[in-house]
């Protein structure tokens, strides 16, 4: 009986445990608690696309007072450099218990984090690059979210923006096994400031070995991370082979690598010596390339760091089949017309059309020497805007289509861009002188009786950058007198583009970006 009575004394003591328990965990004021939401934006790089984390990824939490700058005074309650984890579906939440943060009462807050977190508390966090064998750990990323938030908005949404550059060789070549390859003269250990978002370098240069790889299709993989920036005479590329043989690359002073981006590179090391490189993904508008006895591809640079546009040109049917360009405000300026007339100086007069008086026979024709890179998009200085009236630039475009429906569209480009928030907008024009149905080709007379190829249609691709995200649409016209006056009517995905021309497009982005169109973006 004693025994039975001792038992429910327990019991009664264990309910009035528990609800001690579930009264304290209320009264804590559990909505107040921090929880995180993410994607990360830019290219693919590493590990991650989308939210596509891995389990176990931990990022670092700064959670400081809105409206000033992120130091060590304005940090709120326990809000610094605090473990947050997910199990690989892009939430995180508090690593343990003393990490949890909570929204303090009656003030708005923002938040900074970074990936991979670092036990050591600091505003700057530092990175060591010399060793390349885990690329994840390299691959730094930093989110912010300065909007000002409070308790009972749900979880904080932070989008990660990389920091890094990938540089990816795919190499051909006789004897690869053991092949040795370094990258030299980059720095190997920076710091970067959380508050100013910028790296700073600590260290002399270094020659950095890559990590080298085989992939599925026993292919020789070589890749680093390395520090954005520009390229000195310095930074060579050097690969050894087992038997000591080396082949040394100049990449190129003054090639600037941008942060976020992967530039990839087919590499063959031939017998020779020679080291033959050709860019598959260098830069945010080139498509994938792929030359051939006729199909030629070349960037016009306005100087060593500045580009202007590339372009894949038939020397053939004396067309270009695409002209990638970036377009920002930095193009943009009060350049007029230059109505310079002229063959491409990179290309061989005789493969180009004689264009100086337009197209014979134009009162019958009625074609215009229509541009691909647009005068207008090219008016920061008279140079640029010159080499838009290259020979290699023109196509014989139906007149009503070029000063109508497609000056329209040009015009539209540029309004998006240099609308409030867009930081970039890639694009690349073409023109195709074929179709899936039609594939004969006609041709128009230059003023040398040279044929030129007419095109079929048209087409636009874009890539808008706003922040972080990037947004993508494409346009699609025959070439012939239009028969509706809207260009949102000739809308079509990037991705139906890719098939119908054969051209991968914004290779560094993925499919789901550029199968989809955002009418709250792209609107008339």
């Amino acid at each position: 009986m004693r025994k039975n009575w001792l038992y429910l004394l327990g019991c009664v003591a264990l309910m009035f445990s528990s609800c001690r328990k579930e009264t304290d965990l209320i009264s804590k004021n559990t909505s107040n608690q921090v929880y995180f939401s993410s994607k990360i934006a830019g290219l693919p790089q590493t590990r991650v696309q989308g939210t596509q984390w891995s389990a176990h990824d931990a990022i670092g939490i700064f959670m400081f007072q809105n409206g000033v700058a992120l130091d060590e005074t304005s940090i709120i309650n326990k809000g610094f450099n605090q473990p947050y984890t997910t199990n690989g579906n892009g939430n995180f939440s508090p690593q343990n218990e003393q990490a949890s943060l909570e929204f303090p009462m009656g003030s708005k807050v923002s938040f900074v984090a970074y990936y991979p977190y670092q036990e050591q508390g600091t505003l700057t966090p530092s990175l060591n690059i010399a060793n390349q064998e885990n690329q994840a750990l390299l691959d730094f990323m930093v989110a912010r979210n300065t909007t000002g938030l409070t308790s009972g908005q749900g979880p904080v949404a932070l989008s990660f923006d990389r920091q890094m550059t990938k540089v990816e060789l795919k190499i051909k070549g006789s004897d690869l096994n053991g092949l040795r390859v370094h990258f030299m003269a980059l720095p190997s250990i920076a710091s970067f400031n959380l508050s100013s978002g910028q790296w700073a370098q600590v260290n002399t240069n270094t020659d950095i070995p890559a990590r080298v790889s085989q992939n599925a299709s026993n292919e020789t993989i070589v890749e680093w991370t390395i520090y954005p920036g520009t390229l000195t005479a310095q930074n060579k590329i050097v690969f050894t082979k087992m038997d000591g043989k080396s082949y040394t690359w100049n990449i190129g002073e003054g090639t600037t690598y941008e942060k976020g981006y992967r530039y990839q590179y087919d590499i063959t090391l031939g017998k020779d010596g020679s080291v033959n490189p050709q860019p598959t993904t260098s830069y945010m508008e080139l498509p994938v390339i792929s030359e051939s006895a006729t199909l030629k591809y070349n960037i016009n640079m306005s100087s060593s760091t500045r580009r202007n546009y590339s372009m894949l040109y038939d020397t053939e049917y004396k067309v270009a089949y695409w002209v990638a360009y970036p377009l920002s405000k930095d193009y943009l300026g009060s350049q007029k017309r230059t109505d310079v007339w002229a063959y491409d100086p990179a290309f061989s007069s005789s493969f180009q059309a004689n264009l100086e008086r337009g197209y014979p026979n134009n009162a019958t024709l009625l074609l215009d020497r229509g541009h691909q890179l647009p005068s207008g998009d090219r008016t920061y200085n008279f140079a640029e805007n010159a080499s838009t009236f290259y020979y290699t630039n023109m196509t014989p475009q139906n007149r009503s289509l070029n000063q109508g429906l497609w000056a329209d569209l040009e015009n539209k480009v540029r309004t998006w861009t240099t609308q409030s928030g867009v930081d970039t907008m890639y694009v690349v024009t073409g023109a195709m002188v074929t179709t899936a149905t039609d594939k004969v080709v006609d041709y128009v007379k230059d003023n040398s009786g040279k044929d030129v190829a007419k095109p079929k249609y048209y087409y636009k691709v874009l890539a808008m950058k706003r922040g972080s995200d990037y947004y993508t649409i494409g346009f699609r016209m025959n070439n012939v007198t239009p028969t509706n006056t809207d260009y949102m009517s000739y809308t079509v995905t990037v991705e139906s583009l890719e098939k119908e021309t054969g051209f991968t497009f914004f290779p560094a982005l993925d499919q789901e970006t550029k199968s989809t169109i955002n009418t709250q973006i792209w609107r008339k």
